[in-house]
């Protein structure tokens, strides 16, 4: 994978082996879902199914905030995807496929990102600089597509999942498109048209 965003000081990420010494966050290569295979694609997968239950992720607005966004929650803090992930309800094929990498992978520990971690991704799609949590993803820069060095394998016009909860039936997602990147939204949890991509802490 790719090291798309760096802490100025350690964050915890629960259940990750850095545990409160985690200074990284790393996204799985573009051919992560093809076991190598030179696929462009992330898969679309459903969030939950389960719509009537919530998770247990904490869904109180951030105190204090990290990002400065309006609709930050706790649940969308660096650090939080790990947590967040394992606490979504059952069936879910977006955590399937992650948890299946993960047992696939040396590495190890992957995981969907929470929202602020979303965000940092979707600017090191874009190619813009991470690491300043107030700062919006944009429209700016040419998206990493494709599979060269695999670094990209992100969809234009597209909308990605964070494991960030919203409501019992809802979850949110950042759309990386064109014309509107950075766009921060929710939908629900069992829409089937929305894109995946692990990232893992270290």
């Amino acid at each position: 994978g790719i090291v798309f965003y760096v802490s100025a000081a350690n964050f915890t990420s629960t259940g990750s082996t850095c545990g409160t010494a985690c200074k990284y966050l790393e996204v799985a290569p573009a051919t992560w879902q093809s076991a190598g295979v030179s696929v462009a694609n992330d898969p679309v997968k459903v969030w939950s199914n389960n719509t009537t239950d919530l998770t247990g992720q904490v869904l109180t607005a951030a105190s204090p905030t990290e990002s400065g966004f309006p609709d930050e929650k706790e649940n969308w803090k660096i650090g939080k995807g790990f947590a967040n992930t394992s606490l979504i309800r059952v069936p879910s094929n977006a955590k399937a496929a992650v948890l299946a990498y993960a047992g696939n992978s040396t590495a190890g520990q992957w995981f969907i990102p929470s929202m602020n971690e979303l965000n940092e991704l979707c600017k090191y799609a874009r190619g813009q600089t991470t690491g300043v949590l107030t700062v919006k993803c944009n429209n700016t820069g040419t998206l990493k597509t494709g599979t060269v060095n695999d670094l990209g394998g992100f969809l234009n016009n597209d909308g990605y999942l964070s494991s960030s909860e919203s409501d019992v039936g809802m979850n949110w997602n950042q759309w990386f498109g064109t014309g509107s990147e950075g766009v921060q939204y929710f939908d629900a949890k069992s829409a089937p048209y929305i894109r995946v991509r692990p990232v893992r802490a270290f």
